[in-house]
């Protein structure tokens, strides 16, 4: 219901030119509704294909009455309330998000992985150490490394270079040769330059957030796409002794020879795999990419050329496998970009988005940076930051403006009060994220300002959950919980629930023998229906379960045994066959519902729609509504 009430994202607009949108079409009590409100709902509810679509006059009325019921939960202070508040702010949350964002950038970005999963590459690299904040002594002196790297190159093989001077914990095992990689599976600088190097070019050093990389691409192909695969796993540790390994060895070769001898893949997997997570579902792994598994399982994997076919044991650094292919395929290019788009969230790449967010900001919203104030907050900060505690104080003490945006200033004790010695972040890149959350903040503000349709989405959210509170108190709660006003709505409109053919309203009553069923049934045509089953449980059923009851509210074709009985005109049912063969009936056919609670459903309706209108006449006269016909008549 509340789905209904609050959310429909997409909306087709018409051309029609109405009044100023900031001209109020109608007062609620003393709560205006402007044209550009109005507007916002009546196009949106009644757009092209809409399935109930109401005129112009019908739909104003339907908005008063909403207005109404907004204009009331605002009065009982519903929207203080911290629930409210809480809800609200979470929608706002979800939906700002794509308003606080460079989408162009964003979406560049997407496209750009894209154009680049369609493509492996083959790839070598050397890594040279480098932390984020290093100096730049220690920037130089890498940077120096990777030159000398390269330079051995000329003369010598990648992987003995790589071995002698790559920093990359796993240049001991694979020379430095990673495979085959795609877009997506490594970080952003590294895959650029290898998306740009050509094939057999040692690059030039290039700079990531973790060093300095020596890069050569060996080939390119068309993207392979995913797999699946089952596997077999016999763990093998670093721990273990020559002979425990040799041991596993020949565990993983007696599995292959099974499997080669017709064995089920799957039965032995649950048996005999040490991965067993995967080993309860046979061995079952999920679709994977490119560098998302080791590379010696990777390779091995995308060898396997048609479903069914079975590896040989490969060894990798979690033991011995055996693996199975059971599907290729090629994800759906809408697919794929959605699930890039997540992974950007994850990635480097994001930062450089919020980047030209912030740097579209600053130029919509005039930045200015006071150089001087920030040189010396930095000269303080680096004088005094060996004592974190005098470092604040001294830092805090200064009170010229940092930086201004949009009329506001922000001082240098605003920025001192985040600076900790303790971190390893520097002072520049620690102010421009200052700078940043300050100006992000700040746009946050603007939403509702810069965006008119953020700004009657919130207000949709807004009135939507006030509606939805208040009426399930007021109609909906009420009509389920209100037992009495649903007896005195029902004896006041039973004509209105008349059974379309008369129903029967009754037991059935099935006895093991005649001598029971004969008497039971004249002593039961004289009690109340209600008493029938006490009746039963203690006269009759009492060592022995004699009889048996099926209660129920039946029209002609609903149940075949009443049908056979009630209108075959058979007084009784006999069946050898059944454990209770002697069947009547015992009960009153009825063209109207006796009881409420038999059209219980339908009933709660009718009252729930009855209470509304009730509401709707008290609050009409609560809160008036003037209506300004002029500003109307340019609307329709």
């Amino acid at each position: 219901m509340r789905t209904n009430v609050l959310v429909v994202f997409l909306a087709l607009f018409s051309q029609t030119v109405w009044a100023d949108g900031n001209d109020t079409l109608m007062l609620v009590g003393k709560t205006p509704v402007t044209v550009s409100e109005f507007e916002y709902v009546y196009k949106k509810n009644n757009q092209y294909g809409a399935e109930d679509k109401k005129t112009f006059d019908e739909y104003l009325v339907l908005y008063e009455n909403f207005k109404l019921k907004v204009v009331e939960a605002e009065s009982l202070g519903l929207d203080t309330t911290e629930n409210f508040r809480r809800e609200l702010l979470g929608y706002r949350n979800q939906l700002k998000s794509s308003y606080l964002t460079d989408t162009q950038k964003f979406n560049e970005f997407v496209e750009e992985a894209y154009r680049r999963s369609l493509e492996d590459v083959e790839v070598s690299h050397i890594l040279i150490q480098l932390a984020p904040n290093a100096t730049a002594k220690d920037t130089l002196q890498a940077y120096q490394k990777a030159l000398r790297a390269k330079k051995r190159l000329e003369k010598e093989p990648f992987d003995v270079v790589a071995r002698s001077m790559s920093e990359d914990a796993s240049v001991s095992r694979n020379g430095g040769y990673l495979g085959y990689i795609t877009s997506m599976t490594t970080i952003y600088p590294f895959e650029t330059a290898v998306y740009n190097q050509p094939i057999g070019v040692v690059s030039n050093p290039i700079r990531s957030q973790i060093g300095y990389h020596i890069v050569m691409v060996h080939n390119r192909r068309p993207a392979v796409g995913e797999i699946k695969v089952r596997h077999i796993l016999k763990s093998v540790t670093p721990r273990m002794s020559e002979s425990e390994k040799a041991r596993v060895k020949q565990q993983i070769d007696s599995i292959s020879d099974l499997l080669q001898r017709g064995a089920d893949f799957e039965e032995l997997a649950k048996s005999n795999s040490d991965d067993k997570q995967s080993a309860v579902n046979g061995g079952d792994l999920p679709w994977f990419g490119l560098g998302r598994m080791v590379p010696e399982f990777e390779k091995a994997a995308f060898a396997l050329q048609n479903v069914g076919e079975v590896s040989n044991p490969v060894l990798s650094p979690f033991g011995w496998h055996i693996i199975k292919l059971e599907g290729k395929r090629m994800p759906e290019p809408e697919a794929k970009k959605k699930d890039i788009a997540v992974a950007l969230y994850r990635d480097i790449r994001i930062l450089e988005v919020r980047n030209s967010f912030v740097a579209k900001l600053k130029k919509d919203y005039d930045f200015e940076m006071n150089q001087k104030a920030a040189d010396e907050l930095k000269r303080v900060f680096e004088q005094n930051k060996t004592n974190d505690s005098i470092c604040k104080l001294r830092c805090a003490a200064l009170n010229d403006v940092l930086f201004s945006f949009a009329g506001n200033s922000v001082f240098q004790k605003d920025f001192a009060k985040t600076l900790s010695t303790k971190s390893e972040v520097n002072f520049e890149n620690r102010l421009q994220d200052f700078v940043a959350t300050q100006l992000i903040r700040y746009e946050d503000t603007q939403l509702e300002r810069k965006y008119p349709d953020f700004g009657n989405l919130m207000r949709e959210y807004h009135d939507g959950i006030l509606f939805f509170e208040l009426s399930k108190q007021e109609v909906w709660d009420k009509a389920s919980n209100d037992t009495l006003g649903l007896k005195a709505y029902f004896a006041n409109n039973q004509s209105k629930y008349k059974y379309e053919s008369p129903r029967f309203k009754g037991y059935i009553v099935r006895c093991k023998d005649k001598k029971v069923a004969k008497p039971l049934q004249k002593i039961l045509a004289k009690a109340h229906v209600d008493s029938i089953p006490s009746y039963v449980a203690h006269r009759i059923n009492i060592d022995e379960k004699l009889v048996e009851l099926e209660k129920g509210l039946w029209e002609k074709g609903e149940n075949a045994v009443f049908d056979c009985v009630a209108f075959a005109k058979k007084k009784y049912k006999s069946d050898s066959k059944a454990e209770y063969p002697f069947v009547f009936l015992q009960g009153e056919m009825l063209e109207f519902p006796d009881d409420y609670r038999d059209v219980r459903g339908r009933l709660i309706s009718d009252y729930q729609d009855f209470l509304d209108k009730e509401w709707v006449k008290r609050l009409r006269a609560k809160y008036p509504i003037r209506l300004f016909e002029d500003i109307k008549k340019t609307m329709q």
